[in-house]
């Protein structure tokens, strides 16, 4: 069980599943603008929206948001057949959000979590994907090798820093047809089991920088990737 904060989350979490969806929580102080889109889609897709001030309260982070959705929570199985996007070890819930929201972006809708110190339906996961979690499919394992068990046909792809070794850059890659996109930690780097046999990729940067936020460098990635890719649609 969890729940999203906000409208824009709302709506996608009725749009994209609309089956996890319990009931949605309006304040009621929610504006009218926003009680009209959140009732319509809530009538669309069979799901109670009920006004209830204090479990509002109890949920929200700030006094801006006036609704909360209320949704039962599962594991997501990936396409074996699409490409990932994989991040080793997380911690911040924002970051893991925005790098959600940046693979929905770019096609990528399969996210692979590995030893996360973040839940993937976190609350504040949620709230920093904008909702574009609900379009993904996402799973954790609790290491790489039970990852690449299941998914061993994936060639990998690790984002490294400028100074590890002598990788690609990002600008040359000419990547493979089915790939997991892997980005190691903030603050850290891949341990070498991820980078034993992957292909060591690194973003151009400034000398002055010491290294992209994880979710500037995914959206950074999967940007080149979906400008080097033939024409053609992901689902």
């Amino acid at each position: 069980m969890t729940h999203a904060v906000g409208l824009w989350p709302a709506l996608e979490a009725l749009r994209h599943r609309p089956r996890a969806v319990r009931r949605v929580v309006c304040h009621p102080r929610l504006p009218r603008r926003e009680r009209a889109a959140i009732t319509e889609a809530a009538v669309a897709a069979g799901v109670p929206l009920v006004e209830d001030a204090v479990r509002v309260r109890d949920l929200r982070r700030h006094g801006a948001a006036w609704l909360v959705t209320e949704l039962e929570t599962d594991d997501d199985a990936l396409r074996t057949d699409l490409d990932h996007l994989v991040l080793v070890r997380p911690a911040q819930a924002g970051n893991v959000g925005a790098a959600m929201r940046a693979a929905l972006g770019f096609g990528v809708r399969d996210v692979a979590l590995i030893d996360a110190r973040v839940d993937p339906w976190s609350p504040h996961v949620l709230r920093a994907s904008q909702g574009a979690r609900f379009a993904l499919r996402a799973r954790a394992w609790p290491h790489w090798r039970a990852y690449r068990s299941d998914h061993a046909a994936h060639a990998v792809v690790a984002l490294v820093p400028p100074a590890t070794g002598a990788p690609t850059p990002l600008t040359a890659l000419a990547a493979p047809p089915l790939a997991a996109w892997t980005f190691g930690p903030e603050g850290g780097g891949l341990p070498p089991e991820v980078l034993a046999g992957a292909v060591a990729v690194t973003i151009p940067q400034d000398p002055a920088l010491e290294s992209h936020n994880l979710a500037v460098a995914v959206g950074v990635a999967l940007y080149a990737r979906a400008a080097a890719a033939p024409p053609g649609g992901t689902a």
